[in-house]
């Protein structure tokens, strides 16, 4: 674990519940890339450490703000506004996501070591379906909380069926119709 460095924020007044703090990522921590955060009171080391996320709000147009920070700060205990953490990586590496490309052809994305869904951008093809139904850039398998598989590919009585894809059944091109939806006239291909 690095310990990295040390944040000041100024709480509302008589605040209930948690609140959701933005901050930057400080300079001196920006090498280490995405990661999983952690805020952890200095002054109270029995207390929980709060989980940090990238904010999903924007734009940040500040240059000094590149990479905002989010997490939901609860309130003080003794009632102080000034609320000082430490931010450092997570003990909870466990959690970090990981990818690994596949005969060139899938990439598969775990959380920890939990297997969440695989990306096939190759041209994939199943044992004795006609090759017209051959096909790419869609997610198979995805997987459930609890490890179970929620999407088919193949499916023998509707090949052209295929885990989660973008595909719009009714095309024209030219004067002809197509459709990505069960593959006729046209193909979605990986190019980069």
């Amino acid at each position: 674990m690095v310990e990295a460095a040390i944040l000041l924020f100024t709480l509302p007044v008589n605040m209930p519940d948690a609140v959701p703090v933005e901050f930057a990522q400080p300079e001196s921590l920006k090498h280490f890339g995405n990661t999983w955060w952690e805020l952890v009171d200095p002054d109270n080391p029995d207390s929980p450490p709060v989980e940090v996320w990238e904010s999903q709000v924007g734009p940040w147009f500040e240059p000094w703000c590149d990479k905002p920070l989010c997490a939901l700060v609860p309130p003080r205990a003794d009632g102080k506004r000034e609320a000082r953490y430490l931010l450092r990586t997570s003990e909870r590496a466990d959690r970090a996501f990981a990818y690994e490309d596949v005969d060139n052809a899938r990439l598969f994305v775990s959380e920890g070591n939990q297997t969440v869904l695989a990306y096939n951008y190759g041209m994939m093809l199943a044992d004795g379906v006609p090759e017209d139904r051959r096909r790419s850039c869609y997610v198979h398998p995805l997987l459930g909380l609890d490890g179970e598989q929620i999407s088919g590919d193949f499916e023998r009585d509707h090949y052209h069926h295929r885990g989660v894809l973008w595909a719009w059944p009714h095309m024209t091109v030219g004067d002809r119709e197509v459709s990505l939806w069960d593959l006729r006239g046209i193909q979605a291909r990986f190019e980069k």
